[in-house]
């Protein structure tokens, strides 16, 4: 039997994110078919803050070097975490994706 959990909607975003409940808020966990994603926690504030993250290398790692997303981006309201997870998702292919995947073992 399947239950169902439900989990926050972000804005213009079809992709459902992983969700976890911590202490300090919950924490949903985007990843794209680009190699990229981000981690979204909302805090008990009901602000949001994001980190990007990148994929390549199988595991979500921080990531600050995106021109749009230095830093962890605190203080942000639905509309602009959902913002930044658009422009994540709309990133070209990362580029240590191809790399990654030609040392996969199959």
């Amino acid at each position: 039997m399947t239950t169902y959990v439900p989990t926050m909607m972000f804005p213009g975003i079809p992709t459902l994110p992983a969700a976890q409940t911590l202490p300090e808020g919950e924490l949903y966990t985007f990843r794209f078919n680009n190699g990229y994603g981000a981690h979204v926690m909302r805090a008990p504030n009901l602000t949001f803050e994001l980190a990007a993250l990148s994929f390549a290398r199988g595991q979500g790692e921080p990531i600050y070097d995106l021109p749009f997303c230095e830093d962890v981006a605190i203080d942000l309201t639905i509309e602009q975490a959902a913002a930044l997870i658009r422009r994540l998702e709309a990133l070209p292919r990362h580029p240590q994706l191809s790399d990654a995947l030609m040392h996969e073992e199959f």
